[in-house]
């Protein structure tokens, strides 16, 4: 499989500004396959996104929307998805611990044994546990799952999605 990126763990935020070599060492420091080589010229680069937010964190006129948190991890997996390889893909703490255990062959799964992801809007398969219901129903990755019971999954967050799609252990 490709590259791990899992979520940042250290704080970047600190006295309500932006901590941009906070984000970029967190990041370096969560990469499995390679180090990042960030030159003073690359680190450079970064600074038109630390612009940014300092922009949003001033004269944003709806503040309770500026979620920190929320908007560092969105950023991290757009970069992530900038790559466009379908095997090098962002996961936040919870989607990690849950691959985690799939590579562990761990069989008592809940669900119906498929690890998604959010991508273009929809949710997509990213790996079909093989004997698992997923499997079995013909399921494969880069499958798009767009309609729940429920309703389309355009809007859903993967953990919504799974909470939905989810079976009887």
């Amino acid at each position: 499989m490709g590259n791990r990126i899992s979520q940042v763990s250290q704080p970047i935020m600190h006295s309500g500004k932006f901590d941009l070599n906070s984000l970029i060492s967190s990041i370096s420091s969560t990469i499995d396959a390679k180090k990042l080589n960030l030159t003073p010229t690359l680190r450079d680069k970064y600074e038109r996104f630390e612009t940014v937010y300092e922009i949003l964190q001033e004269s944003y006129y709806d503040q309770e929307k500026l979620d920190s948190g929320v908007m560092i991890q969105k950023a991290v997996k757009a970069f992530v998805d900038a790559i466009d390889d379908p095997y090098t893909v962002y996961m936040d703490s919870e989607q990690n611990s849950g691959f985690q255990e799939e590579l562990k062959g761990e069989s008592d799964f809940e669900g119906i044994g498929a690890v998604v992801t959010k991508k273009d809007y929809y949710i997509m398969i990213e790996e079909v546990i093989k004997s698992s219901p997923a499997y079995n129903a013909g399921l494969m990755a880069l499958d798009r799952i767009i309609f729940i019971d429920t309703g389309s999954t355009k809007d859903l967050t993967v953990n919504q999605a799974v909470a939905q799609i989810r079976g009887p252990k």
